[in-house]
């Protein structure tokens, strides 16, 4: 990019090619003792997901929530005629050890809540 004034050259800059992550995620501890884990997977092809916890940490986790937005097309909406067509899917496994596996499906968005 290049910004001249009165046919004067002041900015002479090279811009990047944005470059997006092809999986974006995020990890908070609610006051409750709770973690919640946010994944988005921006790829067509699934992902291995693999979470492992600390010693102490590992005992405090029985169950995990899965709450999974997978399998829609880009252009799905709700509507009046359809109005489930777009709806998270929900359930919940055991854990057992000091790690978490999960598969994320291709373009998905899901959240994991560990509880005791």
């Amino acid at each position: 990019m290049q910004a001249y004034i009165d046919d004067v050259l002041y900015c002479d800059h090279i811009c990047k090619k944005a470059v997006p992550e092809l999986l974006y995620y995020s990890a908070v501890k609610e006051n409750k003792g709770t973690v919640i884990v946010k994944t988005v997977n921006v790829e067509a092809k699934e992902k291995e997901l693999f979470m492992t916890f600390s010693e102490n940490e590992s005992e405090k986790w029985s169950k995990v929530h899965i709450f999974a937005m997978e399998g829609f097309l880009p252009d799905d909406r709700n509507s009046l005629d359809s109005p489930c067509k777009v709806v998270p899917k929900e359930k919940i496994e055991v854990i057992n050890g000091n790690g978490y596996q999960y598969i994320l499906p291709g373009n998905s968005f899901t959240v994991f809540r560990f509880e005791k």
